[in-house]
């Protein structure tokens, strides 16, 4: 499995300055970076993985947040997406923790779409495939390697948190996003 130190291979080689923090817990989902690292939720990336038929779509949004299928599927040019909630299928997709895939080091034809928010942030904290660790990396470096789409993807005045989980806002897929465990 890739963790840390592939991701930071990968961003030396492009020449990105970034940090891998040890966190002062564990976690076991990108969900609980903000709490653990005492930041707000907007400078927290997780990732929410996407089939659209052909292609892989990977949503990089705001921890605590819930995206809309619809704006992901107009920011990718989807014609159908249906979230991916199989760890299994994840696992094998990425090479990565299901929970904690890091928004670097997707395979090169990944479809990248970002949510508007994590542009606000000069700099954001993501997974790394690893529990132990979280990658700090300025938001416009990310989003220039990952050549990713940035458009608003959550709903204004969205869920956070873990009321985020027990929440189901009218324009919400009735599929469960990726953080919804089976």
């Amino acid at each position: 499995m890739r963790g840390p130190l592939d991701l930071s291979r990968e961003l030396l080689q492009a020449e990105v300055l970034h940090e891998i923090v040890h966190l002062p817990r564990r976690i076991d989902d990108a969900m609980e970076l903000p709490d653990v690292l005492g930041m707000p939720h907007g400078a927290c990336v997780t990732v929410r993985l996407y089939d659209a038929g052909a292609r892989l779509v990977a949503a990089l949004v705001p921890a605590g947040t819930i995206p809309a299928t619809t704006a992901i599927a107009g920011a990718s040019w989807a014609r159908r997406l249906d979230p991916l909630t199989d760890p299994a299928k994840i696992c094998a997709l990425t090479d990565c923790h299901p929970y904690l895939v890091p928004p670097v080091g997707l395979a090169r034809d990944t479809v990248v779409v970002a949510d508007a928010a994590l542009a606000e942030s000069e700099i954001v904290f993501t997974p790394t495939g690893d529990g132990s660790t979280a990658l700090k990396i300025r938001s416009d470096d990310l989003l220039s390697l990952t050549r990713a789409v940035v458009a608003p993807l959550v709903e204004p005045g969205a869920v956070t948190g873990d009321a985020a989980r027990a929440a189901q806002p009218a324009w919400r897929d009735d599929r469960s996003p990726l953080h919804a465990r089976p």
